[in-house]
């Protein structure tokens, strides 16, 4: 995982528990995450930071997905959906009447925080709600 893929904000695992991207500096390669316990910096290098893979019981449990693992973007006048297939994500929309219809495959959205990211474009800047919480937990095996 390179640095040039974090944004503030991002989860990720560092010291075998979850964190959230709080300050990055490209230059220098310092990262601050905060995690359930408090906050860890120093170099990226340094930090054993890994990213989270998408997996669907995560996604419920701390992400605001639903057991089929969708979401629901509403974007007026229409709603989209985004839903964890086998580790990847389809985004979908809705049709009167109909069931959800899969627009696009993104095969290579496989992290949280590349989803986050796409949530973030998709939803006019809103965050992807995730429990930082329950994924320190859900890495604990709580």
């Amino acid at each position: 995982m390179n640095i040039q893929e974090l944004r503030i904000g991002n989860f990720i695992r560092v010291q075998s528990t979850a964190g959230q991207v709080a300050a990055i500096e490209n230059e220098t390669c310092f990262v601050a995450i905060k995690t359930s316990t408090g906050l860890i910096e120093g170099k990226y290098a340094d930090l054993n930071i890994e990213p989270i893979y998408l997996e669907r019981n995560m996604l419920v449990q701390c992400c605001g997905f639903d057991a089929a693992g969708i979401i629901k973007i509403d974007v007026p006048p229409r709603s989209f959906y985004l839903q964890e297939n086998d580790g990847h994500i389809i985004l979908m929309g809705s049709a009167p009447g109909s069931s959800y219809l899969p627009l696009i495959h993104f095969w290579d959205i496989k992290t949280l925080h590349q989803l986050q990211r796409l949530y973030n474009v998709l939803n006019s800047g809103e965050l992807l709600p995730v429990d930082i919480e329950l994924l320190a937990r859900h890495f604990r095996g709580a």
